[in-house]
């Protein structure tokens, strides 16, 4: 996977970007083959997958930085930082999906259509984890203070 992952990344991140940026609805990987070249020796849907989304990932991060984070990445893991939590406070409850007792076994648990968590299912996990790449250092915050976002959350 290294290996694949480390070819000119532009040369497949280029096409695939342009295909999914004109596309009229996501694409599965099978559609998407069809419409690009995918090197040689990455034949299952699994690799195909994993080599696409590391390599457009690679692309964005070190190909086309300066345009991606034009302010720099802190300040997008800032961003979903602080929003995630703002989601996550508005939108969790106490006992959200009306369930009978305690310890109700997940696998029995449908969740309601609309789900209430559908929009914050990302937020939940991954907020901790972008406050982590976030650099402080580099902005003073009240969030990171008393009575600022994360305390709020907390409480």
């Amino acid at each position: 996977m290294d290996q694949t992952c480390r070819l000119d990344i532009a040369v497949l991140c280029k096409p695939i970007l342009a295909i999914v940026s004109v596309v009229y609805r996501p694409v599965t990987v099978d559609e998407l083959v069809s419409f690009v070249d995918i090197p040689a020796g990455a034949s299952n849907d699994e690799s195909l997958a994993e080599i696409i989304g590391l390599s457009v990932k690679d692309f964005l991060l070190v190909e086309a930085a300066p345009k991606t984070f034009p302010s720099g990445i802190d300040d997008v893991h800032y961003s979903i930082f602080s929003r995630s939590l703002r989601v996550v406070s508005w939108k969790l409850k106490c006992n959200i999906y009306g369930l009978g007792a305690p310890g109700f076994p997940i696998d029995q648990v449908t969740p309601p259509d609309p789900d209430p968590l559908a929009a914050g299912q990302y937020s939940c996990v991954y907020w901790i984890h972008h406050l982590c790449d976030y650099n402080p250092s580099k902005k003073v915050d009240n969030d990171f203070q008393d009575d600022g976002l994360i305390d709020a959350f907390r409480r």
